[in-house]
């Protein structure tokens, strides 16, 4: 096995994030504790290292890096534990000149999306270009501060901004269309994807940036805009702000989910820091299990109009499926988060999460409200269709 391969994947796994979805992990200093799956474990005994991306059992030994958690928890070979992790992170653990190609094009992708990210910040800063986009953060409440942490910049609008600096700065159009950045049309005339738009970067759960989103300034009747999906990016297997949030999340063994970036940054700037978001898709089962290692708790805080509660209700046939407790925020009035927790600050909105309903409660009445008059036969039918959820869902708990 060539070591630069198995480097390659170690540096680009997030062991806290792996050994999460198996192990409740809870923060303690600079590292991670919880009790040992290797053992009958009572009292946290295993210790993990993001920094030396190790973890250690003090009872029963176990230890090593994360290749050697996956052949234990998956009583696996080194070679196939390889195969699973670098799947994970897009990288094919079969040494060669075609892999060899394939490590260096996402090298070359992380390092076009981090060039790209800086573009957008001086645009953001400039003082005649980034006027409108500081304008709207300002009538948005946010605080500078909380734009600095974001890392939010600005795509202005034209054409072919992004593009023109890249080919000054010796990037190809193939590169930049292959990182989502750029488009050509059927024409052949190859233009900036982002144009017009306030952009909020998207980081994987190393803290690299894989995508962008944009929400338009001006009259775009698509309001937001997410990145292609890339070698680098899978909206269904990256949450918003999930790098940000894993401390508070660990801490507080509960996370709330929201729909959209401004969602997630404004609940942050407020003090509610354990806050991801989906990324233009419904709550999908690689999310959960992103979310349940470090989560007793996962609060579906979505808006409070009727869009909202139908992606509410599908969140909660995905979610129940895991052995996680879930809860369903309802916010009155149409709400969305941002609104709610500008006008109600952080104690407002912390009432709301300690009113949420149960999963299958609210499951329950959406369930009845599908049956639109009261008769006897109504209730029975939705009843019988409730009760074949549930089963169903507890014989995915427990598989």
């Amino acid at each position: 096995m060539d070591n630069s391969l198995k480097d390659r994947i170690l540096e680009s796994v997030d062991i806290v994030e792996v050994i999460g979805e198996r192990v409740a992990l809870r923060r303690k200093g600079r590292e991670y504790v919880g009790l040992c799956p290797f053992h009958a474990d009572h009292n946290p005994s295993m210790f993990v290292n993001p920094q030396k991306r190790i973890f250690k059992c003090w009872a029963c030994g176990a230890g090593g890096d994360v290749i050697r958690f996956v052949q234990l928890s998956e009583r696996c070979g080194f070679r196939e534990a390889l195969e699973s992790l670098g799947r994970r992170v897009g990288i094919e653990p079969n040494a060669g000149p075609r892999d060899e190609r394939a490590a260096r094009m996402r090298e070359q992708l992380l390092a076009a999306m981090n060039w790209a990210r800086q573009h957008f910040e001086r645009n953001f800063a400039d003082e005649r270009r980034g006027r409108l986009a500081r304008e709207y953060t300002q009538q948005r409440g946010l605080s500078e501060e909380t734009v600095r942490q974001a890392r939010l910049g600005l795509a202005v609008d034209e054409w072919d901004d992004l593009l023109a600096e890249g080919r000054r700065r010796g990037l190809s159009e193939a590169l930049l269309e292959s990182a989502g950045l750029v488009t050509t049309s059927q024409n052949g005339k190859t233009y900036d994807r982002f144009r017009g738009r306030l952009i909020f970067p998207i980081t994987d759960a190393l803290g690299r940036v894989v995508a962008f989103g944009g929400r338009t300034l001006g009259e775009d009747s698509a309001k937001y805009l997410n990145s292609p999906e890339t070698v680098l990016f899978n909206k269904s297997r990256v949450l918003y702000g999930l790098d940000l949030a894993r401390g508070a999340i660990q801490e507080r063994r509960a996370v709330v989910v929201v729909e959209g970036y401004m969602d997630a940054v404004l609940l942050r700037q407020h003090g509610v820091e354990n806050v991801v978001a989906t990324l233009g898709t419904a709550l999908t089962d690689a999310h959960v299990k992103l979310l349940r290692g470090a989560a007793d708790v996962i609060y579906l805080c979505f808006d409070g109009d009727e869009a909202g509660v139908r992606a509410a209700d599908r969140a909660v046939e995905v979610a129940l499926q895991h052995p996680v407790e879930v809860r369903v925020v309802l916010l009155e009035g149409g709400q969305d988060p941002a609104d709610c927790v500008v006008a109600e600050g952080q104690e407002g909105f912390e009432r709301q999460l300690k009113a949420a309903r149960d999963a299958l409660e609210f499951k329950w009445t959406q369930t009845l409200s599908a049956f639109s008059t009261a008769a006897g036969a109504d209730r029975r039918q939705a009843l019988e269709v409730y009760l074949r959820f549930v089963a169903q869902v507890g014989a995915l708990r427990r598989s």
